[in-house]
């Protein structure tokens, strides 16, 4: 029955609430739902108690007992029933201010007399106020007729609150009891304002005319959102609820099963052995090596009918660098070339360039696949599902990368090597999945060619007086004794090499420009300088980038502290000539970071005789002084030999 699971507490409050709210702000001031609170209305019930009778609070009022029949309780009623077995009864003391609509029904005692008589007051009882207890002696009619009295209140109370709820959702009242549906299907609008219903039995707050406008919308704006026409409605209609978003999404919804317009279809193609190798660049999690985060990128490659997979970890963004290298490594670690090669629009490769250059890349490109003797293909622009045999892949690699860095429980890496080494594991386990099908496409692929060809860009540089020259925002220093040179670079993604004329020079690490400007220095490269101007260390714009190790770095700022800035310069240089000199770059940094820890200064003397080199491990050489008669006696045979020759070309002539 309806109200069972609501307990005393519940029945105060509802009833309290309801004298001065309506039944969904008493139903949830009680803490039960409103649909529990509408059944029990609709019955004309009353929430029963269902506190034990031990748990009966000290303001209730004590009640003497009675004895009620079983025929008086009825499915729309429910009254204390006391303890057959109980005996006694206990005085009831009743104030006419104190019975009001919260206060519950009396609990019986058993071990209360049967002598004592129920006092209550008659006038204090009103129809919204709790129902006085049954004496034993009266009728069952009675009981009816107070209970029926006090439903029929609480009833017209239910009718007022539920037509006031309606009229703010809809704008109008529905009819609830069937008397006021007789009345609304006799009224002579009542056929036109009729609408139709939701499943749940609830009428839909749209009219005819609104469900003709949201099918017109839906019919000229292929895809629009429903959100959109709902603000549309708003507009146009102000006496429309903002609180029917879900209605429109189900109308929408409906229409466009019948009103839309025909969709792309997604033709699935065969993938024939040998024929189509793929390439794409996709975004992976963000890592860190030795501590810092790691922007990048990965190339993927991939056969559509085999499924052998290769990628490499890209620096720089998409550029055709990066797909020149990729692609090539690719191709030799399959093995073969197969007929077709195809890539997306490449735009971010494109993007920035100018016609020129966008005209030189193309050109490079088909250059690339004509070295290699594969058709170049791309997909239409923007239109990703046409290269879905790569795309699709992008997502299952990067999930086995995520979870490979769950199980190793750590997203860091001991330097960029470690982190290549750790994706070519992973493709090379999902190559071994695919072991059969990739060997047999192996066979059928086309021979590679004897050698690779150019997978780099070549830039021409002037090294300034500064001992370096900028590339891309970045300044690079070389030796010194290239100032003045024009140099060659070959452009890679992760390092430049670098050419004077046909003489390779150095590699040098290839950075990208976070700011205005970055700085890629060697203090190898600047140190003989240093010495004679160690003063130029101090606002050098690139002095913290001269450091080797953040040792070096932290030892200068206590220097700075502790030290004139004459002093902290000419120790400084001197610690870094020490570790050009003496090859002792990370064993100096280790003895460095000793002394921070220490809070000292470093000692050069001590340093310096810390890495000078042990006398032990010097050879001794000894030079035997050569006689100079021996000098003679070469020369001697020199002179000989010379006249002799000299009378043999005579006999000739």
């Amino acid at each position: 029955m309806p109200g069972r699971h609501i307990n005393e507490r519940q029945r105060k409050i509802y009833m309290k609430a309801r004298l001065t709210s309506t039944i969904e702000v008493a139903a949830a001031k009680a803490g039960f739902s409103t649909s529990t609170a509408y059944r029990l209305a609709k019955r004309n019930r009353n929430p029963s108690p269902t506190l034990p009778q031990e748990q009966a609070g000290p303001d209730s009022l004590s009640a003497a007992e009675q004895e009620v029949s079983d025929s008086s309780l009825t499915a729309e009623q429910e009254l204390a029933v006391p303890d057959p077995s109980a005996t006694v009864l206990q005085e009831q003391e009743v104030s006419d201010s104190s019975l009001t609509a919260e206060q519950e029904l009396a609990v019986p005692d058993p071990s209360a007399t049967v002598s004592q008589e129920q006092e209550v007051s008659d006038s204090s009882l009103t129809a919204e106020q709790e129902l006085a207890i049954p004496d034993p002696s009266a009728t069952v009619l009675q009981e009816q007729e107070v209970s029926d009295s006090w439903m029929t209140a609480e009833q017209e109370v239910f009718d007022s609150s539920l037509t006031a709820k309606q009229e703010r959702e809809f704008g109008d009242s529905s009819p609830t009891t069937a008397e006021e549906q007789a009345i609304s299907d006799s009224s002579p609008s009542a056929p036109e304002e009729k609408q139709s219903r939701h499943r749940g039995g609830r009428r839909s707050p749209l009219t005819a005319d609104i469900e003709r406008e949201i099918e017109n919308i839906v019919s000229r704006c292929n895809g629009i959102r429903p959100v959109a026409i709902l603000d549309e409605l708003l507009r146009q209609h102000e006496d429309l609820s903002p609180g029917i978003r879900r209605t429109i999404e189900r109308r929408v919804r409906k229409l466009s099963v019948t009103h839309g317009k025909d969709q792309d279809v997604i033709f699935r193609q065969e993938h024939h052995i040998g024929q189509r190798g793929l390439s794409d660049f996709t975004h992976v999690p963000d890592i860190t090596i030795a501590g810092q985060k790691f922007h990048h990128m990965l190339y993927h490659f991939r056969m559509d009918c085999s499924g052998f997979e290769y990628a490499s970890v890209v620096l720089g963004g998409e550029s055709y660098v990066a797909l020149a290298e990729g692609l090539q490594n690719a191709l030799w670690e399959l093995g073969g070339v197969p007929q077709e090669h195809r890539t997306d629009s490449l735009s971010a490769a494109f993007r920035n360039l100018t016609a020129d250059a966008k005209e030189d890349l193309t050109r490079r490109y088909n250059a690339l696949c004509e070295h290699y003797d594969m058709k170049p293909t791309r997909n239409n622009k923007g239109v990703a599902r046409e290269n879905g045999s790569i795309e699709s892949p992008h997502g299952h690699l990067k999930r086995e990368i995520v979870d490979a860095l769950k199980l190793r429980c750590s997203y860091d890496f001991e330097d960029l090597a470690a982190y290549r080494a750790f994706i070519a594991e992973m493709v090379r386990r999902h190559n071994r999945r695919h072991e059969k099908l990739i060997v047999e496409e192996r066979a059928v692929l086309r021979p590679l060619p004897t050698k690779r060809t150019t997978d780099y860009e070549i830039e021409c540089v002037t090294v300034s007086d500064t001992c370096g020259f900028v590339f891309e925002k970045v300044f690079y220093s070389v030796p010194s004794r290239l100032i003045g040179h024009q140099l060659r670079l070959h452009v890679y993604d992760d390092r430049l090499e670098v050419f004077a004329a046909e003489t390779k020079i150095q590699t040098l690490q290839r950075e990208r420009a976070k700011g205005k400007r970055g700085y890629v220095i060697y203090y190898r490269h600047v140190i003989h300088s240093l010495r004679r101007k160690p003063m130029a260390l101090y606002n050098s714009v690139y002095r913290n980038q001269l450091f080797p190790r953040d040792a070096y770095r932290l030892t200068f700022e206590q220097l700075k502290e502790k030290l004139s800035p004459k002093d902290a310069c000419r120790t400084m240089v001197s610690l870094l000539g020490l570790a050009h000199d003496r090859a002792c770059e990370a064993e100096l940094a280790e003895e460095l970071t000793a002394d921070l820890d220490a809070g000292r200064l470093p000692d050069l003397n001590r340093l310096h005789s810390r890495f000078a080199p042990d006398p032990a491990s010097v050879p001794n050489v000894v030079v035997d002084a050569v006689s100079l008669e021996v000098y003679d006696c070469l020369l001697g045979n020199f002179s000989v030999q010379s006249l002799d020759s000299t009378d043999s070309a005579g006999d000739s002539i």
